[in-house]
């Protein structure tokens, strides 16, 4: 009963505070950093990391409260001013609206912890099989925390796996000559800096639990597109703007007219308006780009969750805002137990 309880109340709170939090974080991604990708993607990940983190903190102290001070009740004496969730529990069909939302809640929680395990669980095991199929390895001057494998299975190039890992196939320098090889390898090798294959589940199981929330959907999305561009500037400072430009280009061509596995190459064509933008912005980028992929950007994100953090923190101290949250477990629980 206390788990459901947890689960739907950190569900509904993630969701809210994601619907209050979007617009801020939209305008620091938009209007302090227009031009800085890493920054960019920095921030939008933090749109779904902090509404999780406060909603953990709200829930918890809601559920400590409740659970070892029943008599401060919102409601014992004379009841104070707060956002009352008996009206909404109660009733012939109250129950069932209550049970309702907790399986979808549950389900959601459930979905969110499957979703962490399995892509980490396969991570681990792409970067296992990589490393044993494998015939070469390698690591770049400019990067020598990141390995390379050359191996044929796996597409054209891919980061793999939860550690620094670029799987590489031989056919890379066939389909993308010259300078756009080592612009490929280049993209694939930031997102092993920025450790996209950690962050990935991670970010899409936090997203799970702010099911009920529109916009955690589109900052994650957002995340997507930042982070990939973030990968093109670091890959045109490695090998140059114009071969990023053109491996974007060539990407394009070869997700028209054959299904290529490609770190640049879309798996579907409903994908190719992002490929297009993402080109758009190579060419905009084609003048000073940065060489560091997270060049101030989990400073950026720290920052941000740390200062939302506060933010809600300020808002349990505020008693209405206190008060609904314990009314919220007190009513979710007294249902429950029926």
């Amino acid at each position: 009963m206390v788990v459901a309880a947890a689960a739907t109340l950190l569900v509904g709170c993630a969701s809210v505070i994601s619907l209050v939090g979007y617009l801020p974080v939209r305008f620091l991604a938009r209007r302090l950093a227009p031009h800085r990708p890493g920054i960019q993607a920095a921030l939008w990940l933090a749109g779904p990391v902090f509404p999780v983190l406060g909603a953990i903190l709200l829930v918890s102290l809601g559920l400590t409260r409740h659970l070892l001070h029943p008599l401060f009740s919102p409601h014992a004496g004379r009841p104070r001013f707060h956002l009352c969730w008996r009206p909404l529990l109660e009733g012939p069909d109250a129950p069932w609206r209550a049970r309702l939302l907790v399986a979808l809640c549950l389900g959601l929680t459930v979905a969110a912890l499957a979703c962490l395990v399995v892509g980490w669980a396969r991570g681990l095991w792409e970067q296992k099989r990589a490393r044993r199929l494998a015939g070469r390895l390698t690591s770049p001057e400019w990067a020598p925390r990141v390995q390379v494998l050359e191996a044929d299975h796996g597409g054209i190039a891919s980061h793999l796996g939860l550690s620094r890992l670029v799987l590489v196939s031989p056919r890379l320098s066939d389909l993308f000559p010259g300078e756009q090889a080592q612009a490929v390898i280049a993209h694939e090798v930031c997102h092993a800096l920025r450790r996209d294959g950690l962050v990935g589940p991670l970010a899409c199981a936090l997203l799970l639990l702010q099911g009920l929330s529109p916009t955690a959907y589109l900052a994650y999305r957002q995340w997507q597109q930042a982070r990939e561009e973030a990968c093109d500037v670091y890959a045109g400072a490695v090998a140059s703007p114009s071969a990023v430009a053109e491996a974007l280009a060539r990407a394009q061509d070869l997700a028209r007219s054959v299904e290529e596995v490609s770190p640049l190459s879309p798996a579907s064509a409903t994908q190719l308006e992002h490929l297009a933008a993402r080109l758009r912005r190579a060419h905009a980028f084609a003048t000073g780009c940065a060489a560091e992929p997270k060049a101030g950007g989990r400073g950026v994100a720290v920052a941000t969750v740390g200062a939302l953090l506060v933010l809600v923190g300020l808002t349990w101290a505020v008693p209405p805002m206190r008060d609904s949250v314990h009314c919220a477990a007190e009513a979710l629980l007294q249902v429950l137990g029926r």
